[in-house]
This record gives structure tokens, sequence and C-alpha cells, in this order.
């Protein structure tokens, strides 16, 4: 900023020329303020807006993948209700494993879904620190539901590690080769089942978040 260094001997005329000074430079520096305060509400604004689209995708994600979810669990929990009965009855294994082929019309397998958990436009927004010119009210929510994607995504993987991959495709291969038996059968689809309830468990509590957190169209 260049300083104009008064000229003039006379007291009355240098005070004068002095405040003119403090003036233009208090003025200057309070515009610079004006501008910098609006920047960074405009960058605000638009981490929020990239939120919002990132938050809403999200939660029309999570509610197709519980609705899958949730169809498959209904399914899984028929079919390990009808294997559990076999068991009790002490039906013999052929004829309990030909009823739950039946049952399943040959078509059984595994279906469990997860969202794909983005949280990029946080990211950027940390990075660029316009997280930081939002209300502090506005980033309180956007944060909690950031928080709530990163512990869903915690307890889906914890979901589907109950269900053992080896044990899976080991009892999988025993139903194509018939080898298999009700008792290995049901206790797969009692692994299945958990796994499923678990991951919709938390997608439950993190569309409570979200629905916080996203404004209606």
């Amino acid at each position: 900023m260049h300083f104009e260094v008064p000229k003039s001997k006379k007291l009355r005329e240098f005070a004068s020329e002095y405040v003119m000074i403090v003036i233009s430079i208090a003025t200057a520096l309070a515009l610079e303020h004006v501008v910098q305060t609006q920047h960074h509400k405009h960058l605000g604004e638009e981490a929020a807006e990239r939120m919002q689209a990132e938050l809403r995708a999200t939660l029309d994600e999570v509610a197709k993948v519980s609705a899958h979810n949730k169809a498959q669990i209904v399914l899984n929990d028929k079919l390990r209700e009808a294997v559990l009965k076999d068991i009790l009855d002490k039906v013999p294994d052929k004829t309990a494993m030909l009823n739950f082929f039946n049952a399943s019309k040959g078509e059984f397998s595994i279906s469990v879904q997860v969202p794909s958990y983005k949280h990029e436009a946080w990211d950027v927004a940390v990075a660029n620190q316009s997280a930081s010119w939002m209300k502090a009210e506005e980033l309180q929510r956007y944060s909690s539901a950031y928080s709530a994607i990163r512990d869903s995504q915690q307890l889906s993987t914890v979901g589907m590690n109950f269900l053992s991959g080896s044990d899976y495709l080991r009892t999988m291969a025993e139903l194509q080769m018939g080898t298999s038996n009700p008792r290995d059968l049901y206790q797969m689809l009692s692994r299945m089942s958990f796994s499923y309830q678990q991951i919709n468990n938390s997608l439950r509590e993190l569309k409570e978040q979200l629905d916080k957190a996203v404004k209606p169209l």
C-alpha cells in the first residue's frame, strides 16, 4: 500500500492531510474486508451446495440398498426357517437338501449391497477451508452427517466380515456337488441373515443423520 507523506508545514494543513490519509487507509481496509467476507461466504455456499448434492445422492442410494437387502433378508429367513424345520423334524439330509433346492428354485446366492459412501465434497471443503466459512450450525449438521457415513462404512465392513468368504464358497461348492448337509447350510444362512441385518441397521442409523442434513427439494 502506498503512503503519501504530507508536504505542508502548517499544522492545520498537516492535520487535515493526515486525517485524509487515515480515512483513505481505513476505507480501503474496510472495503477489502467486505470483499473478502463476501468471497468467503460465496465459497462456503458453494461447498454447502456440493455437499447437499452428494448427501442427497447418498440418501437415495441408501434407500435403494436398504430395500434390496430387506428383500434378501425376507427370502433368506424363509429358507433358513425351512431348513431348521427339516433338521428339527429329523428329515433325512437328502430330502432336506431337495426341499431347500425346491424352495430356492435353484437360484440361491448371497447378494449383500452397501452404498458407495461418498465424502469427496466434505474432503474438498475441509482441504480448501471453505467449511470454516459456513455458519456454525450448518457446519455441525454436515460434520455429523459425514461422521455418520464413516461410522456406517465401518459397521458394514464388520457385517461383511462376519460372513466368511471361504466358508460361503465351500458351502456353495458343496451345494453344487450335492455333498452339502442341512446343518452347514443352516449355519451359513444364519451368518447371512446376521450380515444383512447388521448392514441394514447401520444404514437405518445413517438415514436418520442424512435426513437431518439434507434439505428438501
